[in-house]
């Protein structure tokens, strides 16, 4: 007999962030098509996969959306009429993600004074979604119970310097602490390649994948006693009785214009703040650029054909593309742009599109 599957409050609910531009995966990527908006490996896009990944478990109604204003509409169109009811926020502006997660907070806990609010990207693979599932449901359970907050933390494969981690209490065990909680001693920003190393081989850390469950109280709490003047400031607008993000949003600090990592995880401990981490090993993958496609051991999308090519990255959206005795290449045609790129440079196509600017804006 397989394993019962995961259970689930009737009182959760789950914040997508679906912000962002993406710009590592240009050409794919334009300013009214961003990341979470591609199909990278299959014909669904990240957006789908995550609707799809929590509509399993909660009401389509209980899942929220945060993203910019412009991108509301496409966003729905991509969803299409099976997921109508999603509910979506549309931000005036990017002000980072402590911002938006509270707004959010907000927009639940109005809904449902007793919820229990799941954070989620937008944006990310998990290549084991029943191991995920297990994970989640663990860390949903705790919240619940337990209170504070709990993230899920990803076993770390490799010293990885574009994540930040989480430290825990104790070094996890091979086999240990599966699936179960664990406490949180501190959250740290990323680190250079040596700290890396040595994290990694203490045992002791997770890569933080920017994913916390709190419930709607909790989670207020932690962010009046973190960001008191970001909290007071949307507090004030919904006691207005109707939120308008376009009178709050120009309003919002420079320095609470930041990630919740920051404004809000990292004090909460010093600040007494019950934090805890389930350990999920998952194959997460936070699809950061071109290169993580190989990664997740899909190399090609689109019409295809090598000969003495190898270790190439390729992306088509029409049209044959030929490679010939060509390796280790990133290659995308999408539309009226093709990109080849060393692939070693992935990390630079953010850097590229300074140039296209200049001379050629309307390809962004």
């Amino acid at each position: 007999m397989g394993e019962k599957a995961p259970e689930f409050p009737e009182n959760l609910h789950v914040l997508v962030m679906a912000g962002g531009s993406g710009t590592r995966f240009w050409p794919k990527s334009r300013a009214k098509r961003p990341k979470q908006l591609l199909a990278l490996w299959d014909d669904k896009t990240l957006l789908e996969h995550t609707v799809e990944r929590f509509s399993r478990f909660i009401p389509t109604e209980n899942i929220w959306i945060v993203t910019t204003q412009a991108l509301v509409k496409p966003s729905k169109e991509v969803l299409g009429k099976k997921n109508s009811a999603v509910r979506f926020l549309g931000e005036p502006a990017g002000k980072n993600t402590a911002a938006c997660i509270l707004w959010g907070v907000h927009e639940i806990a109005a809904a449902e004074a007793g919820a229990v609010v799941a954070v989620m990207p937008a944006d990310h693979y998990i290549g084991d979604e029943q191991a995920f599932a297990k994970a989640f449901s663990v860390a949903v359970s705790d919240a619940s119970k337990a209170g504070g907050i709990v993230t899920l933390g990803i076993k770390p494969s490799r010293p990885e310097t574009g994540y930040g981690y989480i430290e825990v209490a104790e070094a996890l065990k091979h086999g240990k602490h599966k699936s179960e909680v664990v406490a949180v001693k501190q959250f740290i920003e990323k680190p250079d390649l040596r700290t890396a190393i040595r994290y990694v081989e203490s045992g002791k850390f997770l890569w933080n994948a920017g994913m916390f469950i709190f419930s709607v109280k909790e989670g207020l709490s932690a962010f009046h006693k973190t960001m008191p003047e970001l909290s007071a400031l949307f507090a004030e607008g919904f006691a207005k009785g109707r939120f308008s993000a376009d009178d709050i949003y120009p309003r919002i600090r420079k320095e609470d214009a930041v990630s919740v990592d920051y404004g809000m995880m990292e004090p909460a401990i010093e600040m007494g703040i019950r934090a805890a981490t389930v350990p999920a090993d998952c194959a997460w993958n936070d699809v950061g650029s071109f290169t993580a496609l190989e990664e997740i051991n899909c190399t090609t999308l689109g019409d295809v054909v090598s000969l003495n090519a190898n270790t190439n990255i390729v992306q088509s959206d029409s049209g044959l593309v030929a490679l010939l005795g060509v390796n280790d290449l990133v290659v995308v045609r999408d539309g009226d742009v093709v990109l080849v790129a060393a692939k070693e440079r992935a990390q630079d196509i953010k850097a590229l599109l300074e140039k296209v600017k200049v001379k050629f804006p309307d390809k962004l």
